[in-house]
């Protein structure tokens, strides 16, 4: 297993839940094993939720940026892009933006993804939700989400981050929120139409 991807994981959990983060900690903490399942569940609810929502998703034009085994809406619904996708059995990857254009870099590949309908994420770190703002604002569809348990203790800064997105941008984007059986899920994304393209692999 990808260890860094781990320990990402273990600093969202130590978010959530309000405890201090030490990634020596994390053999030791039982709950974290047991988060990670609700994780997973609380994932697949959400791309239900983005269905709910009309996004309509397809791996031949969709890009998640940035997620795994545990937190990723699966291969089905869209192309992986992700210094972690080796947990699902593909190949690493980063996503950049060089003028104005999306590139996907695999080992020494360089790949335009201009081409790609969606580019999502969910509870990302702030350089990969910077680099989808910045898509945006490059005129490409984007969807950035949060969820969790309503007691988490990051709920309220994932939600002011969505919102402070939503003032940066000015136009052009919806902010949805939504609570299902102690959960919440939200996210922002572009409100403009775009015809379908297909996303070369």
């Amino acid at each position: 297993m990808n260890t860094g991807y781990i320990f990402n994981l273990y600093k969202q959990y130590c978010l959530a839940t309000g405890k201090v983060y030490d990634k020596f900690n994390l053999l030791n903490d039982d709950d974290f094993f047991l988060w990670i399942k609700l994780l997973k569940t609380q994932t697949e609810i959400y791309s239900y939720y983005l269905e709910y929502l009309d996004i309509n998703l397809s791996s031949d034009s969709s890009m998640e940026i940035g997620k795994g085994k545990y937190d990723s809406i699966g291969s089905s619904l869209v192309t992986i892009v992700s210094p972690y996708a080796d947990t699902l059995g593909y190949r690493n990857s980063n996503i950049t933006v060089c003028g104005n254009i999306p590139y996907v870099i695999m080992g020494t590949s360089i790949y335009d993804a201009s081409n790609c309908e969606m580019f999502l994420t969910h509870n990302s770190c702030d350089s990969i939700i910077n680099k989808l703002v910045l898509l945006h604002k490059c005129n490409y569809s984007i969807c950035v989400g949060v969820y969790g348990s309503i007691s988490d203790k990051d709920k309220n800064d994932k939600i002011n981050m969505l919102e402070n997105i939503l003032k940066e941008c000015c136009n052009n984007l919806e902010l949805n929120f939504d609570t299902l059986g102690g959960n919440y899920f939200s996210c922002i994304r572009s409100k403009w139409k775009v015809k379908r393209r297909i996303l070369t692999r």
